[in-house]
């Protein structure tokens, strides 16, 4: 019996009970927990996802290459990738972590934990790690669903100190199975795109900005039309050029807004906006309030 989990039927087996917080959630899998698949509390594909996987057998689909995994694993996904898991053994045990931007950007600016190999554009990493390790990591992964749940104010300092214990495990072994490779014309636009995207907004000073606005932009510098560029992200990623650069500047308008003191203003400017006006529309589109509320609702918090 093959059982398939994917992005694309995440809302019908979503439990919202699961969901706790929003920078960071993590549970366990097993078979009493048929009802918590392999997903959190949004589009697995929004986000950075560690995966153990324990005494199963299946095949891990990425962007259509299909990978062969049995026994135990530890897996790393980065965001826009699109993945399948194709369950061959009837019980599925394992655990499953996952975290936005934020969990990485508010504090992680010196460190990028997004950096880190395991989370290189366009790429899955997939570890066949030992039973010794695998238990140390079951107890792991506990503490983690236990500190997730905590109501303790730094938690994510916790957290985030257990996501470098579990990457350094990982880099104790060699890659047992081989990275997702891109292998066609449609992944490597997709990687390209998504290394200049990553490029862009490394802002570290209020006095930088984006050079690339615009779809056309980044069509001229990776040498393709916009219409292609367009037409193979929409096929590889479910949005066009413009929807994922605006959520990008989305995610990085509300990163700065809570993790530096600098003026609105500023940021507008860093993220492209030449009038402070269209930045505060832009950002209520996405989120329902303007800039400066969600700013003073994140210090009031903190007070």
């Amino acid at each position: 019996m093959i059982n398939k989990i994917s992005t694309e039927n995440f809302p019908s087996h979503f439990n919202p009970s699961i969901l706790h917080h929003e920078q960071f959630n993590a549970y366990k899998i097993g078979r009493s927990n048929s009802d918590n698949p392999f997903l959190l509390s949004n589009e697995m594909h929004e986000l950075y996802a560690i995966t153990l996987i324990s005494g199963n057998e299946g095949i891990l689909s990425v962007s259509g290459n299909e990978i062969p995994v049995k026994g135990n694993v530890l897996v790393f996904m980065k965001p826009d990738v699109q993945w399948e898991w194709y369950s061959v053994s009837e019980l599925q045990m394992g655990y499953v972590c996952a975290f936005n931007h934020e969990f990485i950007d508010l504090s992680l600016k010196t460190q990028r934990l997004a950096s880190q190999p395991f989370f290189d554009s366009g790429s899955t990493k997939i570890f066949t790690i030992s039973d010794e390790q695998t238990f140390y990591l079951k107890t792991l992964f506990d503490n983690i669903i236990r500190e997730a749940q905590s109501d303790y104010m730094k938690k994510y300092d916790i957290l985030r100190n257990y996501i470098h214990i579990i990457i350094h495990e990982a880099l104790k072994v060699n890659p047992q199975i081989q990275s997702s490779k891109i292998s066609n014309s449609t992944e490597r636009i997709c990687s390209l795109f998504n290394d200049l995207l990553d490029q862009q907004y490394k802002i570290d000073l209020p006095n930088q900005t984006i050079s690339l606005r615009c779809p056309q932009d980044y069509a001229d510098q990776l040498m393709i039309h916009v219409n292609h560029l367009n037409k193979t992200l929409k096929k590889a990623l479910g949005k066009n050029t413009t929807a994922l650069i605006a959520d990008r500047t989305a995610r990085e308008a509300k990163s700065l807004l809570l993790s530096t003191h600098w003026d609105i203003s500023q940021i507008a400017y860093c993220l492209g906006f030449e009038h402070l006006s269209n930045f505060n529309r832009f950002f209520k589109k996405h989120y329902s309030i303007p800039p400066c509320e969600m700013r003073s609702r994140n210090s009031y918090s903190h007070n």
